[in-house]
């Protein structure tokens, strides 16, 4: 598995930005809020595309003993306070995608960066399996990444073969992908590529590859899972970033007929839950979107996908989600 570190998109990055400044003295006594020597870093980070903000995103430099890191929020700014002045390179990571960014740090002022800065994806390797009921191609297209897709049929030979699956950063699996064989044929190699730091997301029907391989993630409805009915989930929004990033903590999301259910997450995170309706008309309270640590890799499953891209809350939602893989 490779882990690259992409360059950032920006002009000149291989000489460091001079960021605009603030004095973060006190004017009348010259009080000084940061150690002398030091100074604070400001700036904000977007989407390789540059059409957004990246919320959650790491962001760390070498400090005087040891690193320094900090998070941004859902609109993207970050502070990183009392970094050593000088030469500085900021290290941004957010899931599979990192950057880099040189930046020159002056004494005592808080340092601005002069635009912000995109993350990249050149570096990263992401396959899509195809889904005729799905399009996250799309959204990785939206976003500016670059990504190689299989037919839907050809799902059993990449998954059950790891090297196929080691040139790979990122796996999506669309919803309508060929995957019914894995109840029978389990891809153990596919556990394996996750194990070793891969990450993978597949979505709704896709659910017999989630079962087998990421039982410990997550846990299905028993006997046939896929007994959903068409309609909107009332979904609550359980994480905090997304429900910064949508400015509310609850939201319709439309499901398709046979929709996956989940009965529960023991070892993932429960990022949307909601009350949705069953084929014989009962209602039920469900995760709908999980994400979960398999050793050194990433997963996230979720019991709905998006077909035309027609829903802006869950296509903001699935942007955001892609970007933490």
């Amino acid at each position: 598995m490779r882990h690259l570190i992409a360059a950032l998109l920006l002009t000149a990055c291989a000489a460091p930005a001079v960021p605009t400044s603030t004095d973060l003295t006190d004017d009348t006594d010259q009080h000084v809020i940061v150690p002398e020597g030091f100074g604070d870093v400001r700036g904000r980070i977007c989407t390789p595309a540059g059409d957004d903000w990246v919320g959650g995103a790491e962001v760390s430099v070498q400090g005087a003993s040891g690193d320094l890191v900090t998070t941004t929020n859902a609109q993207g700014w970050f502070t990183l306070q009392a970094v050593p002045a000088g030469p500085q390179v900021l290290q941004v990571r957010s899931g599979s995608f990192t950057a880099q960014h040189p930046v020159e740090v002056q004494p005592d002022l808080l340092n601005e960066l002069p635009e912000p800065a995109c993350l990249g994806a050149d570096d990263l390797d992401i396959l899509v399996i195809d889904g005729r009921f799905d399009d996250v191609g799309s959204l990785l297209t939206q976003l500016d990444v670059p990504f190689d897709v299989v037919e839907a049929a050809a799902a059993e030979e990449i998954l059950s073969d790891g090297t196929r699956l080691d040139p790979y950063d990122v796996i999506l699996i669309e919803c309508g992908a060929t995957v019914h064989w894995a109840q029978d044929r389990p891809p153990t190699a596919l556990r394996t590529w996750v194990s070793e730091g891969g990450s993978l997301y597949a979505s709704d029907l896709t659910w017999p590859v989630m079962a087998t391989m990421f039982p410990d993630v997550v846990q299905f409805a028993g006997g046939r899972p896929n007994q959903g009915r068409e309609g909107s989930a009332q979904a609550k929004v359980q994480d905090a970033l997304l429900r910064e990033l949508l400015g509310r903590d609850s939201l319709n999301i439309h499901l398709e007929p046979g929709w996956a259910v989940l009965s529960g997450a023991s070892a993932g995170t429960v990022l949307i839950d909601g009350r949705a309706l069953l084929e014989n008309l009962e209602y039920v309270h469900a995760p709908l979107a999980v994400r979960g640590k398999v050793d050194d890799g990433r997963v996230l499953y979720t019991s709905f996908h998006q077909h035309d891209l027609a829903n802006d809350d869950a296509v903001l939602m699935l942007r955001a989600m892609l970007l933490s893989l």
